[in-house]
């Protein structure tokens, strides 16, 4: 369903990862992007609605589990994409 969840200007700046250990969500900035939205950082509000999108979809499937942010990336990336969080299955 993240796939599916809408975003400014159709950019979908996420990508998730799945480890051995959860799922983790990075924010892929597009360049120029803050130049035509200074005031606001759509980008990590798109970020917020694949999150949620996820953990209702989730949630829906039965599949119990909880967001959070851990202290480093635990999946690595290129340059210029930031760790956001991740989701871990559990109680």
């Amino acid at each position: 369903m993240v796939r599916f969840a809408p975003s400014a200007l159709n950019k979908q700046p996420w990508r998730v990862v799945k480890t051995a250990d959860g799922y983790h969500f990075l924010l892929c900035r597009t360049a120029g992007y803050r130049r035509l939205f200074p005031k606001v950082d759509l980008q990590r509000i798109d970020m917020g609605i694949a999150m949620f999108h996820f953990a209702s979809t989730a949630s829906a499937l039965g599949l119990h589990g909880k967001l959070t942010r851990v202290g480093t990336a635990p999946a690595g990336g290129p340059g210029g994409i930031e760790y956001r969080a991740s989701w871990f299955p559990g109680s």
